[in-house]
C-alpha cells in the first residue's frame, strides 16, 4: 500500500453508514489530521480494496464522494492525488454511530410516541440547514433524559411542518431513518459534556430529522480525536 496513513475500520458492514461514506470520512480525516498537501498521492481502488475488505465499486464511490467535494482530484493512469489542504477541526467524530446510539434512539421514540417534551415553532438556522429546508415551518422538541446515573441526554428534535401532531411525525421520521449522520465534540459551556449532533437519513439519503443533544456524564463513543 502507499504511504498514505490510512487508520482501520471496523464494523464496516451492516452499520448505518454506508461503507464507502466511512471510507471516504477516513480519506478526509488523513488528510486533515496530517495536513497533507496538494499531489500526496491516494492508495489506489485496489489498495482500498485489500484495505477494508470491500468491493471495488464500494473503493471506488469513496474516491468519488472526495472528488466530487473537490478533495481530491483522479489523473489518468497515475491515480488519486490530494487536491486541496484541510483546515483541521479542533475535535470531531463525524459520520459515525457510538455504542449507545441503538438506545438513544429507542428511548427518544418512546418519549416521541408518548407525547411528551415541549414542542414549539422554529427558526433554528442550523436545523434548517441540516434538513434542507429553505421554507415552511419548523418544529423543535425539547426532551430530556436520564438514561443512567450520572448521565443526562438534554436533546431537541427538528421536524419540519406545523405544531400539530409534532410529536407523531417526529417518531414516524426517527423511525423511517435509515442512515445517520452524527457529531461529537466537546461542549465549549461545559467541558465534562459532549455536544451531539445528528441528522437521520431516509433510504434515499433525504434529511427527515436533525437533533442537537448536550451528553453530560460518561458516555461511550466510538473515536474522538483532539487536533
Amino acid at each position: 500500500m502507499s504511504e498514505f496513513p490510512v487508520g482501520e475500520l471496523r464494523g464496516l458492514k451492516g452499520a448505518l453508514v454506508p461503507a464507502y461514506r466511512q471510507i471516504a470520512n477516513e480519506l478526509r480525516r488523513v488528510i486533515e489530521v496530517h495536513k497533507l498537501q496538494p499531489g500526496t498521492k491516494l492508495p489506489s481502488e485496489t489498495e482500498l480494496v485489500a484495505k477494508f475488505d470491500v468491493a471495488r465499486m464500494t473503493a471506488r464511490e469513496a474516491l468519488r464522494v472526495l472528488k466530487a467535494e473537490g478533495v481530491v482530484r483522479s489523473e489518468q493512469g497515475r491515480g488519486v492525488f490530494v487536491d486541496r489542504e484541510l483546515a483541521p477541526k479542533r475535535l470531531q467524530m463525524g459520520e459515525t454511530t457510538a455504542p449507545n446510539e441503538g438506545e438513544w434512539r429507542e428511548r427518544i421514540h418512546r418519549v416521541l410516541v408518548a407525547g411528551r417534551g415541549e414542542a414549539e415553532a422554529t427558526d433554528d438556522g442550523w436545523a434548517r440547514s441540516a434538513l434542507l429546508l429553505s421554507s415552511g415551518s419548523l418544529v423543535a422538541i425539547s426532551v430530556q433524559l436520564e438514561p443512567a446515573p450520572g448521565r443526562r441526554d438534554e436533546t431537541t428534535v427538528f421536524v419540519p411542518g406545523e405544531l400539530a401532531d409534532a410529536h407523531l411525525r417526529a417518531a414516524e421520521a426517527l423511525a423511517a431513518a435509515r442512515q445517520w449522520i452524527v457529531s461529537a465534540r466537546v461542549n465549549r459551556d461545559d467541558p465534562a459534556a459532549l455536544l451531539v449532533t445528528r441528522i437521520g437519513l431516509s433510504g434515499s439519503e433525504r434529511p427527515v430529522i436533525a437533533s442537537i443533544s448536550s451528553r453530560s456524564g460518561s458516555w461511550p463513543v466510538t473515536t474522538t480525536e483532539t487536533i
